[in-house]
């Protein structure tokens, strides 16, 4: 009975500490070992209960607290970044080097800032409150941050999950639904339904395409963005997720582990970049102001016959008459230069590496705050995620050139009349926010 108890329990991911023959109405193995089951030589019911290692306080676990908000004052001279959140385990003090996950970014904590409380230099678990950096960096809602002692969150883009659905409708693979987690929020599809359980008969079923409402699935999923966790066997603040479709909250889950993928290693070394980036005094919004426009990489791609590089090419010096900080960079130039010791063939890894030496070149100009014309033939999805993966992807316009699309890239603006484009595209990117009006 023990083999076919534990059997299934592995089954749905639990692992059994023991197993202990009781009676509950004559106290066997409860208190003490029972005489009346003497080929029983474990332990007993409280002996094990008193062998379970207590929960270390919330206090003495590694920092994590999610971005909630960026607040800025700018009334009198008032040049204060407030990072505000909730703790959610763990603490910190006025002088600790802090990292930002997923991005990488760090810097060091300059002062402790709430409404209306005393002068502090400290911080913990269950806190809500806010803080300064040493240097200004860009950061947004959904990070994690933890110190650079504690050990780190986990940084993914494909999930292995346990999920219950609640939902009317089935899950499906064929939809997108939205994952949120603290403060985090991403898109997401499922790849695979790995197996299903029947909360009703306990029947684990396999090769399931949906799940239906009340059943828990143990499942894939890949993410439109890198989402910073914790397995559920180490902080469960940071793996419990709830799942949304549309504006109903359908389901939630655990996070059990990542998966590796494509982008893994690439992602290693862009939080390795970010870690020891040396921080200018002058921040993105100081660039930003001084020349009226936000720094953003616009990929103009087509077939090898369009007209992209005139395209660019008018674009460029049209922006640069009015005053914008702006720079067109050619792929062949990327790949003659700084590609120069790769290898001149055409298999993948080349490939994969001259896009991300390429993308790694613009994340220098962006951080510069130019606005950053770059043209390639026929990119695709894949290479986008690449692109992305190195710079913020909220910092790329995509711009398709000619009538007929023949990649799967996902583009924000398609132009054919190669004599206008140039001001289409400048259109686009004022209601984009990217330039304004001088």
């Amino acid at each position: 009975m023990c083999s076919e108890y534990g059997a299934y329990l592995t089954e749905i991911g639990i692992q059994p500490k023991s197993f202990i023959p009781v009676s509950g109405h004559n106290g066997d193995n409860i208190v003490e070992i029972s005489r009346h089951m003497p080929w029983y030589k474990g332990p007993t019911v409280l002996q094990t209960l008193d062998s379970f290692e207590k929960k270390r306080s919330l206090v003495d676990q590694p920092l994590r607290l999610p971005v909630q908000d960026i607040y800025r004052f700018t009334e009198f001279g008032d040049k204060r970044r407030i990072v505000a959140g909730t703790i959610l385990s763990g603490c910190f003090s006025v002088g600790d080097e802090v990292i930002f996950y997923p991005s990488g970014k760090h810097g060091c904590v300059k002062s402790i800032e709430g409404f209306n409380i005393m002068p502090t230099r400290s911080a913990q678990a269950g806190q809500a409150t806010g803080f300064t950096l040493e240097h200004q960096l860009y950061t947004k809602r959904g990070e994690i941050i933890t110190r650079a002692t504690d050990r780190p969150p986990q940084v993914a883009r494909t999930l292995r999950v346990s999920l219950l659905w609640l939902g009317k409708e089935p899950l499906t693979t064929l939809k997108t639904y939205t994952l949120k987690l603290g403060t985090a929020r991403v898109k997401i599809k499922v790849t695979k339904i790995i197996s299903v359980i029947d909360t009703a008969w306990g029947d684990v079923i396999k090769d399931r395409q949906n799940v239906n409402r009340h059943e828990v699935a143990d499942l894939e999923m890949s993410l439109n963005q890198e989402l910073a966790f914790d397995p559920s066997d180490f902080l469960s603040d940071t793996s419990r997720f709830v799942i949304v479709d549309q504006y109903e909250i359908c389901g939630g889950g655990i996070i059990q582990a990542d998966v590796m993928d494509n982008e893994r290693r690439l992602r290693d070394g862009v939080l390795q970049r970010n870690l020891h980036w040396v921080f200018s005094d002058l921040t993105s919004e100081n660039r930003a102001a001084r020349f009226s426009q936000r720094p953003t990489l616009v990929l103009i791609t087509g077939k090898r016959s369009s007209r992209r590089k005139e395209i660019a090419r008018d674009l460029e010096m049209h922006l640069f008459q009015e005053g914008r900080l702006v720079y067109l960079l050619g792929f062949g130039s990327v790949i003659y230069g700084v590609d120069a010791d790769l290898k001149k063939g055409d298999s993948l890894n080349d490939h994969r590496e001259h896009i991300r030496r390429l993308a790694e070149v613009a994340y220098v100009l962006l951080d510069a705050g130019f606005i950053l014309i770059l043209t390639a033939v026929e990119l695709t999805n894949e290479d986008f995620r690449i692109i992305s993966t190195v710079i913020n992807g909220k910092q790329i316009e995509t711009i398709w050139v000619g009538e007929e699309v023949t990649t799967d890239i996902k583009y924000s603006l398609r132009v054919t009349d190669c004599e206008t484009a140039y001001k289409q595209i400048e259109s686009f990117l004022l209601q984009q926010n990217t330039i304004v009006h001088i």
